[in-house]
Protein backbone atom coordinates (compact mmCIF):
# COMPACT_ATOMS: atom_id res chain seq x y z
CA UNK A 1 0.00 0.00 0.00
CA UNK A 2 2.87 2.40 0.80
CA UNK A 3 4.38 1.83 -2.64
CA UNK A 4 1.06 2.52 -4.36
CA UNK A 5 0.53 5.71 -2.35
CA UNK A 6 4.03 6.92 -3.22
CA UNK A 7 3.38 6.31 -6.92
CA UNK A 8 0.16 8.35 -6.78
CA UNK A 9 2.01 11.24 -5.14
CA UNK A 10 4.70 11.14 -7.84
CA UNK A 11 2.15 11.14 -10.66
CA UNK A 12 0.10 13.96 -9.15
CA UNK A 13 3.19 16.08 -8.60
CA UNK A 14 3.59 16.25 -12.38
CA UNK A 15 1.36 19.33 -12.46
CA UNK A 16 3.58 21.25 -10.03
CA UNK A 17 7.05 20.26 -11.21
CA UNK A 18 8.54 21.49 -14.47
CA UNK A 19 10.11 19.19 -17.06
CA UNK A 20 13.55 20.32 -15.85
CA UNK A 21 12.67 19.04 -12.36
CA UNK A 22 12.33 22.44 -10.67
CA UNK A 23 9.19 23.70 -8.87
CA UNK A 24 7.12 25.96 -11.11
CA UNK A 25 6.65 29.57 -10.06
CA UNK A 26 2.96 29.85 -9.18
CA UNK A 27 2.99 33.59 -9.88
CA UNK A 28 4.02 33.10 -13.50
CA UNK A 29 1.32 32.61 -16.13
CA UNK A 30 1.35 32.05 -19.87
CA UNK A 31 -1.29 33.14 -22.38
CA UNK A 32 -2.65 30.04 -24.14
CA UNK A 33 -5.42 31.63 -26.22
CA UNK A 34 -4.14 31.09 -29.76
CA UNK A 35 -5.74 34.32 -31.01
CA UNK A 36 -4.35 36.31 -28.09
CA UNK A 37 -5.93 37.59 -24.89
CA UNK A 38 -7.22 41.07 -23.99
CA UNK A 39 -5.60 42.76 -21.00
CA UNK A 40 -8.41 44.86 -19.47
CA UNK A 41 -8.52 47.72 -16.99
CA UNK A 42 -11.08 45.93 -14.81
CA UNK A 43 -12.19 42.28 -14.36
CA UNK A 44 -15.05 42.66 -16.81
CA UNK A 45 -15.47 41.75 -20.48
CA UNK A 46 -16.85 45.26 -21.14
CA UNK A 47 -13.90 47.05 -19.52
CA UNK A 48 -11.32 49.04 -21.48
CA UNK A 49 -8.77 46.95 -23.40
CA UNK A 50 -5.27 48.04 -22.39
CA UNK A 51 -3.42 45.67 -24.72
CA UNK A 52 -3.81 42.40 -26.57
CA UNK A 53 -1.27 39.81 -25.49
CA UNK A 54 -0.33 37.19 -28.11
CA UNK A 55 -0.18 33.44 -27.52
CA UNK A 56 2.83 32.52 -25.39
CA UNK A 57 3.08 35.88 -23.59
CA UNK A 58 4.45 35.62 -20.05
CA UNK A 59 2.68 37.56 -17.28
CA UNK A 60 3.19 37.89 -13.53
CA UNK A 61 0.31 37.79 -11.08
CA UNK A 62 -0.14 40.85 -8.85
CA UNK A 63 -1.64 41.01 -5.37
CA UNK A 64 -5.35 41.78 -5.41
CA UNK A 65 -7.44 43.00 -2.46
CA UNK A 66 -10.69 41.50 -3.79
CA UNK A 67 -9.73 38.63 -6.08
CA UNK A 68 -12.33 37.01 -8.35
CA UNK A 69 -12.55 33.39 -9.41
CA UNK A 70 -12.53 34.13 -13.16
CA UNK A 71 -10.00 36.95 -13.47
CA UNK A 72 -6.50 37.63 -12.17
CA UNK A 73 -4.56 40.86 -11.91
CA UNK A 74 -1.25 40.70 -13.79
CA UNK A 75 1.62 42.79 -15.04
CA UNK A 76 2.80 42.42 -18.62
CA UNK A 77 5.14 44.63 -20.63
CA UNK A 78 5.14 47.24 -17.85
CA UNK A 79 1.34 47.38 -17.90
CA UNK A 80 -1.04 46.21 -15.17
CA UNK A 81 -4.52 44.87 -15.85
CA UNK A 82 -6.81 41.86 -15.71
CA UNK A 83 -6.84 38.66 -17.75
CA UNK A 84 -9.52 35.98 -17.97
CA UNK A 85 -7.96 33.09 -16.08
CA UNK A 86 -9.17 30.10 -18.10
CA UNK A 87 -7.00 31.21 -21.02
CA UNK A 88 -3.86 31.18 -18.90
CA UNK A 89 -1.62 28.29 -17.95
CA UNK A 90 -0.42 28.78 -14.34
CA UNK A 91 3.26 28.13 -15.06
CA UNK A 92 5.89 28.63 -17.69
CA UNK A 93 4.81 25.78 -19.90
CA UNK A 94 7.13 23.46 -21.71
CA UNK A 95 6.27 20.69 -24.16
CA UNK A 96 6.86 17.27 -22.51
CA UNK A 97 9.74 16.51 -24.88
CA UNK A 98 11.45 18.34 -27.71
CA UNK A 99 9.33 18.34 -30.85
CA UNK A 100 10.32 15.65 -33.32
CA UNK A 101 9.86 17.84 -36.38
CA UNK A 102 9.13 21.58 -36.41
CA UNK A 103 7.10 21.15 -39.62
CA UNK A 104 4.36 19.04 -37.96
CA UNK A 105 2.16 18.88 -34.88
CA UNK A 106 -0.55 16.45 -33.76
CA UNK A 107 -3.46 17.29 -31.44
CA UNK A 108 -6.61 15.62 -30.17
CA UNK A 109 -9.72 17.71 -29.36
CA UNK A 110 -9.83 16.75 -25.69
CA UNK A 111 -8.44 17.55 -22.24
CA UNK A 112 -5.22 16.24 -20.71
CA UNK A 113 -2.89 17.13 -17.85
CA UNK A 114 0.09 17.01 -20.23
CA UNK A 115 1.43 20.22 -21.71
CA UNK A 116 0.58 19.60 -25.37
CA UNK A 117 1.00 23.25 -26.34
CA UNK A 118 1.96 22.87 -29.98
CA UNK A 119 0.31 25.88 -31.56
CA UNK A 120 2.45 27.65 -34.15
CA UNK A 121 0.96 30.43 -36.33
CA UNK A 122 3.38 29.45 -39.10
CA UNK A 123 1.68 26.05 -39.54
CA UNK A 124 -1.44 25.24 -41.55
CA UNK A 125 -3.95 23.67 -39.16
CA UNK A 126 -6.45 21.15 -40.48
CA UNK A 127 -9.08 19.03 -38.80
CA UNK A 128 -9.67 15.50 -40.07
CA UNK A 129 -13.40 14.68 -40.02
CA UNK A 130 -15.50 11.63 -40.71
CA UNK A 131 -17.98 12.18 -43.52
CA UNK A 132 -21.67 11.29 -43.38
CA UNK A 133 -20.79 7.86 -44.80
CA UNK A 134 -18.55 7.34 -41.71
CA UNK A 135 -16.12 5.28 -43.81
CA UNK A 136 -14.38 8.18 -45.54
CA UNK A 137 -12.76 11.38 -44.34
CA UNK A 138 -12.42 15.00 -45.30
CA UNK A 139 -10.17 17.82 -44.15
CA UNK A 140 -11.04 21.40 -43.26
CA UNK A 141 -9.01 24.36 -42.08
CA UNK A 142 -9.62 24.75 -38.38
CA UNK A 143 -9.27 27.38 -35.68
CA UNK A 144 -8.89 26.35 -32.06
CA UNK A 145 -7.67 27.63 -28.73
CA UNK A 146 -6.45 26.19 -25.48
CA UNK A 147 -8.04 26.78 -22.11
CA UNK A 148 -7.08 25.72 -18.61
CA UNK A 149 -9.39 24.26 -15.96
CA UNK A 150 -9.43 22.41 -12.67
CA UNK A 151 -9.55 18.62 -12.88
CA UNK A 152 -10.57 16.05 -10.28
CA UNK A 153 -6.99 16.18 -9.03
CA UNK A 154 -4.77 19.02 -10.22
CA UNK A 155 -5.42 20.88 -13.45
CA UNK A 156 -5.79 20.06 -17.14
CA UNK A 157 -5.48 21.75 -20.51
CA UNK A 158 -8.28 21.46 -23.07
CA UNK A 159 -8.70 22.35 -26.73
CA UNK A 160 -11.62 24.63 -27.54
CA UNK A 161 -13.28 24.48 -30.97
CA UNK A 162 -16.14 26.87 -31.72
CA UNK A 163 -18.15 24.32 -33.69
CA UNK A 164 -20.47 21.39 -33.06
CA UNK A 165 -18.51 19.41 -35.66
CA UNK A 166 -15.53 17.99 -33.81
CA UNK A 167 -12.64 16.44 -35.80
CA UNK A 168 -11.10 13.06 -35.14
CA UNK A 169 -7.75 14.79 -34.75
CA UNK A 170 -5.91 17.97 -35.74
CA UNK A 171 -2.66 18.25 -37.68
CA UNK A 172 -0.43 21.27 -38.07
CA UNK A 173 1.83 21.25 -41.10
CA UNK A 174 3.95 23.65 -43.11
CA UNK A 175 2.61 22.03 -46.26
CA UNK A 176 -1.05 21.90 -47.20
CA UNK A 177 -2.40 18.43 -46.47
CA UNK A 178 -5.31 16.39 -47.77
CA UNK A 179 -6.46 13.03 -46.51
CA UNK A 180 -6.96 10.34 -49.15
CA UNK A 181 -7.79 6.62 -48.97
CA UNK A 182 -8.30 6.91 -45.24
CA UNK A 183 -10.25 5.00 -42.67
CA UNK A 184 -10.38 4.82 -38.91
CA UNK A 185 -9.18 1.84 -36.93
CA UNK A 186 -10.97 1.52 -33.57
CA UNK A 187 -8.59 1.17 -30.61
CA UNK A 188 -7.73 -2.37 -29.55
CA UNK A 189 -7.18 -3.45 -25.97
CA UNK A 190 -4.06 -5.25 -27.06
CA UNK A 191 -2.17 -5.76 -30.28
CA UNK A 192 -2.36 -9.46 -31.03
CA UNK A 193 -3.25 -11.71 -33.96
CA UNK A 194 -6.70 -10.14 -34.28
CA UNK A 195 -5.28 -6.76 -35.26
CA UNK A 196 -3.58 -8.23 -38.32
CA UNK A 197 -6.93 -9.36 -39.75
CA UNK A 198 -8.52 -6.02 -38.98
CA UNK A 199 -5.69 -4.12 -40.68
CA UNK A 200 -5.25 -6.12 -43.89
CA UNK A 201 -2.64 -8.45 -42.38
CA UNK A 202 0.25 -6.04 -42.93
CA UNK A 203 0.96 -5.24 -39.25
CA UNK A 204 2.70 -7.76 -37.01
CA UNK A 205 3.41 -7.55 -33.31
CA UNK A 206 5.77 -9.72 -31.26
CA UNK A 207 4.88 -9.77 -27.58
CA UNK A 208 8.23 -11.37 -26.74
CA UNK A 209 10.34 -8.63 -28.31
CA UNK A 210 7.70 -5.86 -28.04
CA UNK A 211 8.24 -5.07 -31.72
CA UNK A 212 5.61 -3.72 -34.09
CA UNK A 213 6.38 -4.34 -37.76
CA UNK A 214 4.66 -2.94 -40.82
CA UNK A 215 5.18 -4.91 -44.02
CA UNK A 216 5.57 -2.58 -47.00
CA UNK A 217 6.94 -3.51 -50.43
CA UNK A 218 8.42 -6.75 -49.05
CA UNK A 219 10.22 -4.82 -46.32
CA UNK A 220 9.63 -4.95 -42.57
CA UNK A 221 9.35 -1.42 -41.19
CA UNK A 222 10.05 -1.32 -37.45
CA UNK A 223 7.63 0.99 -35.61
CA UNK A 224 8.67 0.28 -32.03
CA UNK A 225 8.79 3.06 -29.42
CA UNK A 226 11.32 2.85 -26.59
CA UNK A 227 9.85 1.84 -23.20
CA UNK A 228 6.22 2.07 -24.43
CA UNK A 229 4.29 -0.91 -25.71
CA UNK A 230 2.31 -0.36 -28.94
CA UNK A 231 -1.39 -0.58 -28.08
CA UNK A 232 -3.32 0.17 -31.25
CA UNK A 233 -3.24 1.47 -34.79
CA UNK A 234 -5.28 4.53 -33.95
CA UNK A 235 -5.67 5.69 -37.57
CA UNK A 236 -4.29 4.96 -41.02
CA UNK A 237 -4.57 6.65 -44.39
CA UNK A 238 -2.67 8.82 -46.87
CA UNK A 239 -2.22 12.23 -45.25
CA UNK A 240 0.52 13.81 -47.34
CA UNK A 241 -0.88 12.77 -50.73
CA UNK A 242 2.05 10.66 -51.90
CA UNK A 243 -0.06 7.52 -52.47
CA UNK A 244 1.42 5.67 -49.48
CA UNK A 245 -0.41 5.16 -46.19
CA UNK A 246 0.49 7.12 -43.09
CA UNK A 247 -0.32 6.15 -39.50
CA UNK A 248 -1.18 7.37 -36.04
CA UNK A 249 -0.16 4.71 -33.51
CA UNK A 250 -0.89 4.62 -29.79
CA UNK A 251 1.94 3.59 -27.48
CA UNK A 252 1.61 3.00 -23.75
CA UNK A 253 -1.44 2.98 -21.50
CA UNK A 254 -1.26 4.94 -18.23
CA UNK A 255 1.50 7.15 -19.59
CA UNK A 256 0.69 7.13 -23.29
CA UNK A 257 1.18 9.01 -26.52
CA UNK A 258 -0.01 9.03 -30.10
CA UNK A 259 2.70 9.17 -32.75
CA UNK A 260 2.12 10.52 -36.26
CA UNK A 261 4.16 8.53 -38.79
CA UNK A 262 4.38 9.86 -42.36
CA UNK A 263 5.69 8.15 -45.47
CA UNK A 264 8.57 9.90 -47.16
CA UNK A 265 10.36 9.18 -50.43
CA UNK A 266 14.09 9.16 -49.83
CA UNK A 267 16.17 7.65 -52.57
CA UNK A 268 14.74 4.53 -54.19
CA UNK A 269 12.74 3.45 -51.12
CA UNK A 270 9.90 4.88 -49.06
CA UNK A 271 10.85 5.65 -45.47
CA UNK A 272 8.40 6.04 -42.59
CA UNK A 273 9.25 8.93 -40.28
CA UNK A 274 7.90 9.83 -36.83
CA UNK A 275 7.07 13.52 -37.15
CA UNK A 276 4.77 14.44 -34.22
CA UNK A 277 3.62 13.19 -30.82
CA UNK A 278 0.61 13.87 -28.60
CA UNK A 279 0.83 12.90 -24.92
CA UNK A 280 -2.05 11.76 -22.75
CA UNK A 281 -2.89 9.09 -20.18
CA UNK A 282 -3.95 8.76 -16.56
CA UNK A 283 -2.34 11.75 -14.93
CA UNK A 284 -4.18 11.20 -11.61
Amino acid sequence: MKIVFTLIILLCSYTSISQEGYPRNKNNYTVIATSGLNLRSQPDTQAEIIAKLPFGSKVIQQKENNPTTDWIKVSANNQVGYLYQMYLAPYNYKFPTAKINSDYSLLLPNCTCFDNFQYDPELNWIGVYKTAQRSTFETKSISFSYYHQQATIGTEVCIEINSDNIPEFIIGSKQLLSVERAYYSPPFDKIDDSIADALNTDFYFSDDSNELLYCYDNRDILLTEKDLKPRSIHWRGDINGDGVEDFIIKYGEKMAKLVLILSDYRGPDVEFLKVAEYYFGYCC
